[in-house]
């Protein structure tokens, strides 16, 4: 019979009663209890199932133990055994047959073996427990795993979910073998990327009507896509220039600790940034910014989540707005908005960031949506202008807890 195997390189370290010998190869052909075997042969059967391979070598049961004349026929050929097979599992970890390998260990020192390469020449190969998280990203390795993520939510967001509660649990697998990808260079955060935050947060719709909200329920953090049903566009497409806010923290709590990447049941985002006071018409996407009135109770107010009133004549066509669902969802036409970043240019162009709402709770926000302001002076009438370089000449940002 000829077919791919593994081979098991290990310490016997102890005797091992349950080796093949002559008296008991009748019985081993038929059939081996695999409770019997001691834990370094158990952990190697578990990683030859692993990789689909049907055969392993391992030479107390492949030698008869009991025969000199089997050994010396085998030991001469274990050269070929090793060179050919299709891999060889080293159990360095394991000082002896019983200890097994699959546990939790520290780094072994990295140990260069000779390789004849495909060329002809003799290199050498090392081998690594990990899963590529020493791995350094390239930039294009980053740009690709971005481009595939957003195609991932756009793809998986215009599919119905039976649960709700399943919206994050349903494309957790996914986003676990992105996670391997990343290594730990990224953290995945209900459903965003921590090296991409401020991206990742700028998600939209292009219509409220496309999303919804499951009354009574919480499925996600607001700034979390998670949050509502509907179709999305990640944030890629609204161009991030330069990150203007500070993000503090950003943190969710799982359901279950045992599977960090699923279901989650609340989180918090907190961020010092330049925020203005804005209002909108619930059935237009224009964005409207309050001018903020001069008083001595000024500073009290910055420090709640208290809104300023619209005043007859202070309301000022600043841009739009593109937000999570419609009105009766917000529950508000009036809120805040987050400057998150600008264009790259000398002199910025258009500012975009997060929409926020007051939350229940004093001195919390929930998002519901995102905005984008221009700064180009149109002589039309209608067309919106936003004073950006006033924006960014404010003298403090302010510190804002999103829910």
């Amino acid at each position: 019979m000829q077919g791919f195997y593994a081979a098991l390189s290990y310490v016997w370290g102890e005797p091992q009663p349950h080796s093949v010998c002559t008296t008991k190869l009748s019985t081993y052909l038929e059939s081996i209890d695999i409770l019997l075997l001691p834990k370094t042969i158990r952990d190697a059967i578990f990683c030859t199932y692993s990789l689909n391979l049907r055969y392993l070598w391992v030479d107390t049961l492949c030698i008869l133990q009991d025969l000199n004349e089997d050994k010396q026929r085998e030991i001469p050929q274990m050269c070929d055994i090793y060179r050919c097979a299709y891999v060889t599992i080293i159990a360095a970890s394991s000082h002896k047959v019983s200890e097994g390998f699959l546990h939790n260990r520290k780094k072994p020192v990295e140990t260069l073996l000779p390789f004849w390469c495909p060329d002809g020449r003799l290199g050498t190969i090392s081998v690594d427990e990990s899963d590529g998280s020493a791995r350094t990203l390239s930039s294009n390795d980053v740009e690709a795993l971005l481009t595939a993520w957003r195609n991932v939510l756009y793809d998986y967001t215009r599919r119905a979910v039976s649960d709700p509660s399943d919206r994050l649990v349903a494309i957790s697998g996914i986003a676990q073998l992105f996670q391997r990808s990343w290594g730990s260079s990224n953290r995945y955060i209900a459903g965003l990327w921590e090296r991409n935050l401020s991206s990742d947060l700028l998600w939209y719709r292009n219509r409220p009507s496309d999303g919804s909200l499951v009354p009574g329920q919480f499925l996600a953090p607001s700034w979390s896509w998670a949050a509502t049903i509907g179709c999305i566009a990640a944030g890629w497409d609204k161009k991030v220039g330069n990150i203007i806010w500070d993000v503090h923290s950003c943190d969710a709590i799982p359901v279950s600790d045992n599977h960090p990447l699923g279901q989650v049941r609340g989180g918090k985002l907190i961020v010092r940034a330049i925020m203005r006071d804005v209002t909108w018409d619930p059935a237009e996407p224009e964005l409207f910014e309050l001018k903020r009135p001069c008083s001595n109770n000024h500073a009290k107010r910055r420090q709640s989540n208290e809104v300023t009133a619209p005043s007859k004549g202070r309301e000022r066509h600043i841009g739009y707005g593109y937000f999570d669902y419609d009105s009766a969802g917000i529950g508000a036409d009036k809120g805040k908005a987050v400057v998150v970043s600008s264009d790259k240019d000398e002199n910025p162009g258009y500012l975009t960031g997060l929409i926020v709402v007051p939350a229940e709770s004093a001195g919390e926000f929930r998002r519901v949506g995102i905005f984008h302001v221009d700064g180009r002076f149109y002589e039309d009438e209608e067309a919106p202008y936003c004073d950006v370089k006033s924006w960014l000449d404010t003298p403090s940002t302010e510190a804002i807890t999103i829910i």
